[in-house]
């Protein structure tokens, strides 16, 4: 099992052990050897946010990251982390008026996310509590949304199966942003009873909801239900679900992502890919063509990282395109620490 990581957070340090964490150490492990001739590309980073449970294979549209980053920052500007363990918190929490109540919950999930705070002297019963109070007294509008999806956030860390119910029965809200967050900490949780709901959203109608989903069931390694259901999203018509499962297929060494995992190392497969430009219509042209180009660059990072882990000879031609002057440098290193891994000579070439 994976030790449990924070791959989409940029400013903390490695969180307790939970189970289901993405892939950072085994690619450390299995792939990427330490003699680097260029920079490191680091894992697609959406600090702080729900997405921290998910695996690093992943690559999310741009405007979910912009959204989420932005969600992020809003509440460092009003929330801080003075108090000196979880129980403070909780045992102000329950004397707080409704904001008092907002700041404290959202203080307790920063500081876990920080590696500041922890759970230990907070039981699962009482979570419980708190969670079924706060969706007893708030109802289902947006601030309540808010308070639950944090509530599921802190409940995650805790890691006791007894959880599980309440993030599963979050699925089922009529809000997406909700739902997200009920897929993200059922990613942490990485309770085996809930891959079944899990993969069922990933007939969602909602894009964001099924990404989710298929990142949530990234966090289940020893579970064929779980490997299933990603390799039937291998040929979802979802270009960006398909992208993704092709990423998390190949760490899992399924053969089957071979072909796909061909295309995702050609810069051209990126052009046409209407998946890639999704939710960026508002933005300027600069923008969106400089946030297109972001994506494509981290799908061919992350694709040069799979192919070094599924260890298939067939893949060496195009790591070789890749590593060309004309490249991106982090593409290139990406692509040469492949090549090494899959035992191919890397030979340097003009200006590298």
């Amino acid at each position: 099992m994976d030790p449990k990581g924070s791959p989409f957070r940029s400013d903390a340090s490695t969180p307790p052990r939970v189970p289901g964490q993405g892939v950072a150490d085994d690619v450390a492990a299995d792939a990427v050897p330490p003699e680097a001739t260029l920079d490191e590309e680091p894992p697609q980073h959406v600090p702080g946010s729900f997405l921290e449970a998910l695996p690093q294979f992943f690559v999310f549209p741009a405007i979910l990251v912009v959204t989420l980053t932005a969600i992020y920052l809003l509440l460092r500007v009003v929330v801080g982390t003075e108090a000196d363990s979880a129980r403070e918190l909780l045992d102000e929490f329950r004397v707080a008026g409704p904001h008092g109540r907002w700041q404290l919950m959202h203080s307790l999930a920063n500081g876990l996310n920080r590696e500041q705070l922890n759970l230990d002297e907070v039981s699962a019963a009482e979570l419980a509590l708190i969670y079924e109070a706060e969706s007893q007294r708030t109802g289902d509008g947006q601030e309540a949304n808010i308070m639950r999806s944090t509530l599921l956030h802190v409940m995650a860390w805790k890691g006791d199966p007894s959880l599980t119910p309440f993030a599963v029965e979050a699925l089922d809200s009529a809000s997406d942003d909700l739902v997200m967050a009920a897929l993200a900490s059922l990613a942490r949780m990485a309770d085996p009873t809930s891959v079944d709901v899990i993969a069922s959203k990933l007939e969602s109608p909602v894009a964001g909801v099924r990404l989710m989903a298929l990142g949530a069931l990234g966090n289940f390694h020893d579970s064929p239900k779980a490997s299933q259901a990603i390799a039937g999203a291998l040929t979802s018509p979802d270009p960006m679900v398909a992208r993704n499962a092709v990423l998390i297929s190949a760490r899992q060494r399924n053969p089957a992502s071979l072909p796909m995992l061909l295309r995702l190392l050609d810069p051209d497969s990126y052009a046409a890919d209407s998946a890639m430009d999704l939710g960026l219509s508002e933005f300027s042209d600069a923008s969106r063509a400089e946030a297109l180009s972001a994506s494509a660059e981290a799908f061919l990072i992350q694709a040069c990282q799979a192919a070094a882990l599924l260890g298939d000879p067939s893949a060496v031609a195009s790591l070789q395109k890749l590593r060309e002057p004309d490249r991106p440098v982090k593409v290139r290193s990406a692509a040469i620490n492949a090549l090494d891994a899959l035992g191919v000579e890397s030979v340097p070439t003009e200006n590298s």
